[in-house]
C-alpha cells in the first residue's frame, strides 16, 4: 500500500509545479505587455516642459496630422473664463496652416509666440483670423498676453515634436472667411439693382413714350379740355428735360 500512496503524492507535487510554472509564466507575459505599453505610451507623449501645468483645459494633444489646415479659438471657455485656446495644443504636419479664430468672448485677447516669432494685434471682436504656417519640426508655444497669468496659453507641435518650431505669418485661407462675406456683396450689389429697376421712381415720360405714348396722348386730347392738356403736355417736357 505504500507504493501507490507515494506514486500518489508525487503526482500531487508535480500538478503543483506545473500549476505554479504556467501562472508564473502567464504573469510573466502580462508584465511584458504592460511594460511594452507604456513604452509606446510614453514614446507618443509630447513634453511640454511644465507649459500647460496652470491651463485649466489642457488634456493632451489633439493630433491633426495629416490636415492642411487646423482652427484653433481664440476666447474659448477655460481658465475661470472665456480665456482658453481650443484646443490648447494641436499636432500637425509641416507645411500646416493654423488659423486662430476669435470668439468674440473674454475681452480682448491676441496670440503671440512665446519668442515673438509671430504676434497679432489684440481684438476682441468675433469671427477674427489670424493665420500661422509651420515648415519646421518641433513646438511652437504662444499666449495671449493680456490673459497669461491666468493661464491662457497654447502650442503647436509640428512633426517630430523636437527642437523649437518656426512660425510665418500668413493670409488666413478662404474657406475662413465669415458666411456672406466676399462672395456675399455681390449678391447684395444684385439686389440693389433689382431694387432700382422694380422700385424705382414712376415718370410720365415712360406714360408718352413710342408709339402706343403718342396714341395715349392723343386720347387725351381728344377727350379732356386743352387746359388738362397743357398740364400733362407741360409734365412731359418736364420729365424729358430731366
Amino acid at each position: 500500500m505504500s507504493a501507490p500512496e507515494t506514486r500518489c503524492m508525487n503526482s500531487d507535487a508535480d500538478m503543483g509545479r506545473r500549476r505554479f510554472l504556467r501562472t508564473s509564466a502567464g504573469a510573466a507575459v502580462a508584465t511584458a505587455a504592460a511594460a511594452s505599453a507604456g513604452t509606446a505610451a510614453a514614446q507618443g507623449e509630447i513634453d511640454y516642459d511644465g507649459w500647460f501645468d496652470d491651463v485649466s483645459n489642457f488634456e493632451g494633444t489633439e493630433d491633426f496630422t495629416g490636415q492642411d489646415t487646423v482652427r484653433v479659438e481664440v476666447g474659448a471657455q477655460g481658465n475661470g473664463g472665456a480665456f482658453a485656446f481650443a484646443p490648447p495644443a494641436v499636432r500637425v504636419d509641416p507645411g500646416t496652416t493654423v488659423v486662430f479664430e476669435w470668439t468674440g468672448e473674454g475681452g480682448q485677447h491676441n496670440v503671440v509666440e512665446d519668442g515673438g516669432d509671430y504676434q497679432s494685434e489684440l481684438f476682441q471682436e468675433a469671427g477674427v483670423h489670424f493665420a500661422v504656417q509651420f515648415e519646421s519640426e518641433g513646438i511652437s508655444k504662444y499666449v495671449c498676453q493680456p490673459h497669461q497669468s491666468l493661464g491662457m496659453k497654447g502650442a503647436v507641435a509640428v512633426g517630430s515634436a523636437e527642437g523649437d518650431a518656426t512660425g510665418t505669418t500668413v493670409e488666413p485661407p478662404a474657406m475662413t472667411e465669415a458666411p456672406g462675406g466676399n462672395g456675399g456683396g455681390g449678391g447684395g450689389e444684385g439686389g440693389d439693382d433689382g431694387g432700382e429697376g422694380g422700385g424705382g421712381e414712376f415718370s410720365i415720360t415712360d406714360l408718352v413714350s413710342g408709339p402706343a405714348g403718342l396714341a395715349m396722348l392723343a386720347l387725351v386730347m381728344a377727350l379732356f379740355s386743352p387746359v388738362v392738356f397743357a398740364v400733362v403736355l407741360s409734365l412731359v417736357y418736364r420729365d424729358r428735360e430731366e
